[in-house]
């Protein structure tokens, strides 16, 4: 017994760690939410969705090169890049285009995209609702919430 106390400090670190890995778990999607997500996706027509994906991979490119925004810890300075007005002004028909790129971890700041759109039709909906979240589990929270919001799925 002696001997295993020095892994007490241990236990004490990783325990915390487990019960925020079943926190996040919440804030997975399911196999169907992905799937709705994808297929809502795919009926967006071809014009609409190859000028999104030329614009967002322009403007997270271009993000990428300014050190002003990459410096900045508020996802926000990335709305002064001139493709970040022009996909909002692409309005909701590129949500579920948004919604799959917030799938995948790498485009985290697609959600102040998102939250821009839907804030045109419905002001501040999303302005304090997933403020506690981490930025990927509000990317995560956002998609379950349109899903839920779209497919008139209420779980």
């Amino acid at each position: 017994m002696k001997k295993l106390i020095f892994l007490l400090p241990l236990l004490m670190f990783i325990l915390p760690l487990s019960a925020m890995g079943g926190i996040c778990q919440k804030h997975s999607l399911t196999d169907d939410e992905i799937s709705y997500v994808r297929e809502m996706a795919s009926n967006v027509d071809e014009e609409t969705a190859a000028r999104f994906a030329e614009l967002h991979e322009n403007w997270y490119a271009d993000a990428s090169k300014d050190y002003k925004i990459l410096l900045d810890s508020s996802m926000d300075a990335r709305k002064k890049l001139p493709q970040f007005k022009e996909l909002v002004e692409m309005g909701e028909s590129v949500l579920p285009l948004v919604a799959e790129k917030l799938m995948d971890e790498k485009y985290l700041f697609s959600q102040i995209i998102f939250m821009a759109i839907i804030d045109l039709q419905y002001p501040g909906k999303y302005s304090d609702k997933y403020c506690n979240l981490s930025g990927q589990e509000r990317a995560i929270a956002l998609v379950k919430d349109w899903v839920k919001q779209t497919s008139g799925n209420s779980n």
